[in-house]
């Protein structure tokens, strides 16, 4: 019998994980494959909410550990962070390499992971390439990924075209779905008196989930701008709202500063968390009334639940959106209107309509298929040479 395929999966935030957790659940359970679990990053920092211990919780075995956080909460603290990051893993990978490396998205520190996978010729397989987000900096680097790995396994078939328009393979492309819808309707499910009864607000009132990060194209006075101006347009809405903390981009510590302070100011009106945890993140989307800010769980995981997302700036901005967002420039009064709009009868009946690009066609899950093809494709000879292909179909 041929020994198990090692298969390594790299997580540096509660955003990839929970992208991440239905495929490392599916190499747990084939016996073909041994799992090889990287955990880095803001996971492991105690001020962004120290999500490790949402994978202890859930029985991931790590197999390793890699600090790599910087102090300080600016654009240089990032940079150094992700040269951590290439030192951290550089020994580990060179020591005792998997026959595949496994990355997903778009996080400054995954690109570490993804040149150390080229430098010691590890095949890399990427999750979610293709994606357009033109506001941020998170563009660049995605496609970078794209460019060092030697698979790529991507949500929708405009995504795997970007892909291949990239001078990809197409045989090495798979529409797959997004991972993060999986297992969605397995979570614990709370009743909204229940949800709002832990956040200490009242169950009556119309809530907002509120998840805003920085712009990293903007820079630290627009961080500031429009956390405030959304905090304005929710107190001008009536609105309660339950404040996530901000992912650990740069001035990201800025973004949780002026939400903390909030919650502190008006504990009936605001509850500030730095990390919610997957099963009541999800059952905010369930039960609250709407979503305002920029995160990707917006766009991807809100139309599955029907729910009102006001996508503030341009942080989001290209991605494939259902019917269930609304756009707002993060001034007053785009943001008040898109707001009314959210809460309007007529149209919270069409988001519970509304058809979800990124869920998987087919009876398999998404994690599932990643698993089955990272289990049977080619990860040996020279699998890491890439030649660029060219839109007529040649190889340049």
């Amino acid at each position: 019998m041929s020994r198990e395929r090692r298969i390594a999966i790299v997580t540096t935030s509660r955003a990839d994980y929970g992208h991440l957790r239905s495929l490392i659940r599916a190499i747990q359970a084939d016996r073909r494959l041994e799992l090889r679990l990287l955990v880095s990053g803001s996971h492991l920092d105690p001020a962004r909410g120290e999500s490790v211990r949402d994978i202890e919780a859930d029985g991931a075995p790590i197999w390793r550990r890699l600090p790599i956080q910087a102090g300080g909460d600016d654009e240089r603290a990032a940079l150094v962070t992700v040269g951590n990051a290439v030192l951290a893993v550089a020994p580990i990978l060179a020591e005792d390499p998997p026959d595949v490396l496994v990355v997903l998205g778009d996080r400054s520190e995954i690109l570490a992971f993804g040149l150390a996978a080229l430098m010691l010729r590890i095949p890399l397989a990427h999750i979610h390439g293709g994606e357009v987000t033109g506001g941020a900096i998170d563009e660049s680097i995605r496609h970078a990924l794209t460019k060092l790995a030697t698979y790529h396994f991507v949500a929708t078939a405009v995504y795997a075209e970007n892909v291949i328009q990239l001078g990809e393979d197409p045989a090495r492309v798979f529409t797959v779905g997004a991972p993060g819808l999986d297992g969605l309707d397995d979570l614990p499910e709370l009743s909204r008196a229940e949800l709002l009864a832990g956040f200490g607000l009242d169950a009556g009132r119309p809530t907002a989930l509120v998840s805003f990060h920085p712009v990293t194209t903007e820079g630290r006075a627009s961080a500031a701008a429009q956390a405030d101006a959304i905090l304005a347009a929710i107190a001008k809405a009536g609105l309660q709202a339950v404040l996530t903390g901000a992912g650990a981009d740069a001035h990201g510590g800025l973004v949780d500063a002026r939400f903390a302070a909030a919650a502190a100011a008006q504990p009936d009106r605001y509850c500030f968390r730095p990390h919610l945890g997957r099963t009541l993140f999800v059952n905010c989307l369930r039960r609250l009334d709407l979503m305002i800010g920029n995160s990707s769980s917006g766009i991807i995981e809100a139309p599955s639940f029907g729910l009102p997302v006001v996508n503030v700036g341009d942080r989001q901005r290209g991605r494939l959106r259902a019917a269930n967002v609304l756009e707002a420039a993060p001034a007053d009064a785009s943001l008040a209107a898109a707001i009314s709009t959210a809460l309007d009868a007529g149209f919270r009946a069409r988001c519970r309509l509304a058809v979800n690009p990124y869920a998987a066609s087919g009876p398999q899950s998404c994690g599932e298929r990643i698993k089955e093809i990272l289990a049977t494709v080619s990860l040996g000879g020279d699998v890491v040479k890439k030649r660029f292909r060219r839109l007529d179909g040649q190889h340049a």
